[in-house]
């Protein structure tokens, strides 16, 4: 499980291209991903763009914490984190997994 931010519910069949929109290192996905859609609408291309931005935690978030309406991941399944900025920006392996950033 990733936590993503995205423009459109899944199955969205007028989704013609999609944009994956990586945030930097100050982690704040909300703001590039919020840059990334008013690109989009500007170019009025946003009914048949889909944008999306996996988050990489700096806390332990559950699919639970990170439900909404749009979600399909059931349960407690929980997704890595990394509490060292150095760490998650090498490819360090998370907290509490054995996956590194570059992996997910």
């Amino acid at each position: 499980f990733v936590p993503v931010l995205a423009s459109h519910p899944p199955g969205n069949e007028a989704v013609e291209q999609v944009i994956i929109v990586i945030h930097g290192a100050p982690r704040e996905t909300e703001a590039y991903f919020g840059d990334m859609v008013r690109i989009v609408r500007q170019q009025k291309k946003d009914d048949r763009t889909l944008v999306v931005a996996p988050t990489w935690a700096d806390k332990a978030c559950s699919a639970m914490d990170w439900s909404s309406q749009w979600s399909q991941v059931q349960g407690s399944a929980q997704a890595p984190y990394w509490t060292s900025l150095r760490r998650w920006m090498y490819g360090g392996l998370a907290d509490t997994r054995n996956s590194s950033s570059f992996e997910v």
